[in-house]
């Protein structure tokens, strides 16, 4: 496959998910934002994305605890496909279980929930989502709601968490366009083990991450092969 799609691809709005997939996968790229082929819906998307609705209700003050319980337990027999092992299966649904029978408010300020932020780097559109921006006396915090758990005990680990809070950082930049001010903090709420990693905001990786995005475009770009990972 050697068409270029260069028209198509400047009228793209860019976000992290879209430079990540292509990333991951030229090819699936392709099919997802050039052909926009459907996703088919599977197991652990429809699980995160259950969370995060009943995360942004609670949060929101739509629901309370007890709510926040049963449209979790209701929708993951309705809504999550049961496309995997019954040991797995039944594994998450105690963890979102125990997650919820133990939630609380933030004690921090709350300044957005599921915040759109559209905003431009070197001319190019992007959008993000915010899943919960919160500040203290100390100032914003970016909180992003996580099945995977995330640690940081061994190189690998680190090397992992740090993928994750790239996408944080690449929307520190709509952040500060929007409120004049960077974050001071990024967190992840992992709602599987109720662990709640975070760190102080590195502007080293701010502008390590602003430069792998303007990279990325560029080799989409340049792009005409779109060739598959090796584990298509």
């Amino acid at each position: 496959m050697t068409q270029s799609f260069s028209y198509l691809i400047s009228l793209m709005t860019w976000s992290f998910s879209r430079l990540r997939a292509y990333e991951d996968c030229g090819y699936s790229f392709f099919l997802r934002y050039i052909e926009e082929e459907e996703e088919d819906k599977h197991f652990y998307a429809e699980y995160g994305g259950l969370m995060h609705k009943v995360l942004e209700r609670f949060y929101s003050g739509a629901i309370n605890k007890e709510q926040a319980l049963s449209m979790f337990m209701t929708g993951f027999v309705l809504d999550v496909p049961n496309e995997v092992k019954p040991s797995i299966s039944e594994k998450y649904y105690q963890q979102g279980k125990n997650f919820l029978l133990n939630l609380a408010t933030p004690q921090e300020k709350v300044i957005g929930i599921e915040e759109k932020l559209s905003f431009e780097m070197s001319g190019y559109p992007f959008v993000g989502y915010i899943d919960l921006l919160l500040e203290d006396e100390n100032g914003l915090i970016i909180q992003d709601h996580k099945s995977h758990i995330l640690q940081r005990r061994t190189k690998k680990q680190k090397e992992e968490f740090d993928s994750f809070a790239k996408q944080l950082y690449l929307y520190s930049v709509g952040i500060e366009q929007k409120y004049g001010r960077l974050p001071y903090k990024i967190r992840f709420n992992c709602f599987r083990d109720g662990s709640m990693p975070e760190e102080m905001f590195d502007e080293s990786k701010y502008e390590e991450t602003k430069q792998w995005a303007l990279d990325t475009i560029g080799r989409i770009e340049q792009e005409s092969k779109w060739e598959p990972a090796l584990e298509w």
